[in-house]
C-alpha cells in the first residue's frame, strides 16, 4: 500500500505499508480446531507489526483489532450515541463490544 497518502474524510482511516491477508481453506471439518490453532498462533506472531485489520476481511467473534483510525471512531461513536441511543444495532459480527484497540495494547 506504500507510498502511503493522506486521506479524505473517510471511515477508511486506517493504513499502513503493508497489506497481510491470511486465509486457511479445507475440506475436512475434522480439521478446523486445528488450522484455527494454526491461523491463531500466525496472527499472534504478527502482532509487533499490525496496525490493526481490514474491517471487510474481519471476524470480531475471533480477533478484535484496530480497523479505524481514533478520530473516525469517536465519531462514529457519536453518530451511533445519537442514532441509536438505546444500542439495538449491533456492532458488525462482534462476540460484545467492538472496540477498535489491538487487544496486546490494552
Amino acid at each position: 500500500m506504500a507510498p502511503l497518502r493522506e486521506l479524505p474524510d473517510m471511515a477508511f482511516s486506517l493504513q499502513s505499508e503493508i497489506y497481510c491477508a491470511t486465509y486457511v481453506v479445507h475440506d475436512d471439518p475434522g480439521r478446523d480446531a486445528e488450522l484455527r490453532g494454526w491461523l491463531d498462533e500466525a496472527m499472534a506472531a504478527m502482532r509487533p507489526v499490525t496496525a490493526g485489520q481490514y474491517l471487510g476481511d474481519s471476524d470480531f467473534t475471533v480477533r478484535q483489532l484496530r480497523f479505524m483510525g481514533d478520530a473516525q471512531w469517536e465519531r462514529l461513536q457519536e453518530i451511533r450515541a445519537a442514532r441509536d441511543p438505546k444500542g439495538l444495532f449491533v456492532g458488525h459480527l462482534s462476540a460484545g463490544t467492538v472496540t477498535n484497540t489491538n487487544d496486546w495494547e490494552r
